[in-house]
């Protein structure tokens, strides 16, 4: 829809206040049914801005919605999110998450929780 393109289109932009300030006033308002498109564009534009806590907050959101279930990318916008801040323990406990939801963690996945430890200097949990 037209709000997930305004969306990723904002985050692109670094204009992730923005976007997020639109998600967050479209909700409250309930004029727009959020699907899992539109809620991972907001989990990218908190992860662009980096919001990792929000990100994790819309996360959260989608894995108790009946309406809208994450996929991989979500999780993986929120792994994201978490690498960027260093928040190795968070995106390293999204793995079993991910598999808790029946989705199978890809490369970006693992890709991200390596760059959360490698930022964090952890990277010794790497290895394990």
């Amino acid at each position: 829809p037209l709000v997930t393109s305004f969306m990723r289109a904002m985050s692109t932009a670094t204009q992730w206040l923005c976007a997020m300030n639109l998600f967050v006033q479209m909700r409250r308002a309930g004029t727009t049914r959020w699907d899992t498109p539109s809620m991972n564009a907001a989990i990218g534009a908190a992860a662009a801005g980096q919001a990792w806590k929000c990100a994790l907050a819309i996360l959260k959101d989608m894995t108790r919605s009946h309406a809208t279930r994450p996929n991989v990318a979500s999780f993986n916008g929120a792994l994201t999110a978490a690498a960027v801040a260093s928040k190795w323990k968070v995106a390293v406990s999204m793995l079993p998450a991910m598999r808790d939801h029946q989705l199978q963690p890809d490369a970006v996945s693992f890709n991200a929780c390596i760059h959360a430890l490698e930022r964090a200097l952890e990277w010794r949990h790497a290895l394990l």
